[in-house]
């Protein structure tokens, strides 16, 4: 959002009004980045732990069978 933007679609804002609406604004941002960023976390760890999991289920030992698994 522009404070120009803002002035043109609310004639009549005051600065003080404006102010707050784009700190307002500012802090919805950077709270809904925040949970983006906590949940791209999130999933980049369960790709991990679900990728070593298939990893160490898969892995076979040189001479050997697999391990996790029944033939």
């Amino acid at each position: 959002m522009k404070r120009e933007d803002v002035k043109n679609k609310i004639p009549g804002i005051t600065e003080e009004q404006l102010n707050w609406l784009m700190q307002e604004n500012g802090a919805d941002i950077n709270r809904e980045k925040s949970a983006a960023t906590a949940l791209t976390k999130a999933t980049v760890y369960e790709k991990i732990v679900d990728a070593r999991t298939q990893l160490s289920n898969t892995y076979v030992p040189t001479g050997g069978r697999p391990q996790g698994r029944t033939a």
